[in-house]
């Protein structure tokens, strides 16, 4: 069986090799066409002057590069500060600016009055927990369950009062 099939098989493989290539070979030629850059049309006639002239034209016919305005007027300040020097700010944002700054100024301010006060004080005051005594602890536990039993004995009537209302 195998050798029915065997030369068939190589001249389409021949052929299938020699399609990928011619298919290789167009989508490469595609590439080249789609990657072209723009080509400016008055620039293409200076060239073909330029090659006549020996190339001197074409450094002339280039236009030159325009500085950028922070570089030239700038030196070496910072751009911020240029546009806030000229004025382009707002009116209404130059007044919150300065607000808020004040702003910030007043809060610090009070923080560090406050942060004097509190050390002026001394941290240390507040609640003293003292060290009960037996006795204190016996006689609290003493109230302690007074209030409790009360509060039983209470919730025990509402209970049966529920009870009666329900049955």
């Amino acid at each position: 069986d195998s050798d029915f099939g065997d030369s068939s098989e190589e001249e389409e493989s021949d052929e299938d090799k020699a399609e990928a290539a011619a298919q290789s070979k167009d989508k490469a030629a595609a590439a080249k066409s789609k990657k072209s850059v723009y080509k400016d049309p008055k620039l293409k006639g200076s060239k073909a002057e330029s090659n006549a002239d020996g190339g001197a034209a074409s450094s002339a016919a280039r236009p030159k590069k325009k500085q950028r305005r922070g570089a030239a007027a700038g030196g070496g300040e910072d751009s911020a500060n240029l546009s806030v020097q000229k004025g382009s700010l707002r009116a209404s944002t130059k007044d919150a600016t300065a607000m808020a700054a004040a702003k910030r100024q007043i809060e610090g301010e009070i923080a560090a009055q406050r942060a004097a006060r509190i050390a002026a004080q001394g941290r240390s005051k507040g609640v003293e927990m003292r060290r009960l005594t037996q006795e204190d602890i016996l006689a609290e536990a003493k109230q302690t369950e007074l209030i409790n039993r009360a509060s039983l004995e209470m919730m025990l009537r509402v209970e049966e009062q529920k009870r009666k209302t329900i049955v």
